[in-house]
């Protein structure tokens, strides 16, 4: 977008769709009284409760423990936050059900050929998917 706003093209009748998941991580001040039809896409849905709940504790979080604690939180960290939040519901889940996930001494051979699979992959797959 810096390079739009140094040709002056971020003036009425030029549009954009700005092909991103966090459209608005960047800053838009500059464009945002030029006149330019701007589009993107953002996938933290910042008035979802959960994302409101998840948000208040990050920007509690110390600045120099944490760093980027002082800004929003980022696409980029909300995708690591669900796919965490996925994998944990899944092992619950899992764990639930009684399914023993532990290997006990059965570590399996790493270089077999052609691979053998894991009995509780197939476990692991169908909880994965169950998570919504």
């Amino acid at each position: 977008m810096e390079q739009v706003i140094t040709i002056g093209r971020h003036v009425k009748g030029y549009h954009y769709i700005i092909a991103n998941l966090g459209f608005v991580d960047g800053d838009l001040s500059k464009i945002q009284y030029g006149g330019a039809n701007v589009s993107g896409f953002q996938i933290v849905d910042f008035d979802d409760p959960v994302v409101a709940k998840f948000d208040q504790r990050w920007e509690a979080l110390e600045e120099k423990e944490y760093p980027g604690a002082d800004s929003r939180i980022r696409y980029t960290s909300a995708l690591t936050y669900d796919a965490v939040h996925v994998m944990t519901e899944a092992f619950r889940f899992l764990h639930k059900q009684r399914i023993d996930m532990s290997r006990r001494g059965n570590s399996g051979d790493c270089l077999a050929n052609p691979a053998v699979p894991w009995a509780q992959g197939v476990e692991i797959e169908r909880a994965l998917k169950q998570q919504s």
